[in-house]
């Protein structure tokens, strides 16, 4: 992520120009954001909310059969379509897109 980088570059590329002890202080301080920071990559955040729509579907015996339909691996569906992808098939169609899947 490029501000990370943007971020991160003063704290590593300090040497020579800010003493020891004072660079030390710096990254320490900046840790808790920069760690922050990377935690929340979209990424991260798409696959946690792709696990807690899982979990909720597989509470559900309807809602997980649709989404098996939706997402199964099979010929003639998609790959590669994520749960929330699923879930938005399945909302907006009422249930009746995955019926026809």
């Amino acid at each position: 992520m490029k501000v990370i980088k943007i971020l991160q570059t003063p704290l590593t590329g300090s040497e020579g120009f800010i003493d020891k002890a004072d660079r030390k202080a710096n990254q320490q301080a900046c840790t808790a954001s920069l760690k922050s920071l990377k935690a929340d990559r979209p990424a991260t955040r798409l696959k946690s909310v792709d696990k807690s729509i899982v979990e909720l579907a597989r509470q559900d015996p309807e809602l997980n059969r649709l989404f098996e339909r939706v997402t199964a691996r099979r010929p003639g569906s998609v790959v590669g379509i994520s749960q929330t992808t699923a879930a938005e098939i399945i909302v907006t169609t009422n249930d009746r897109a995955a019926g026809a899947v």
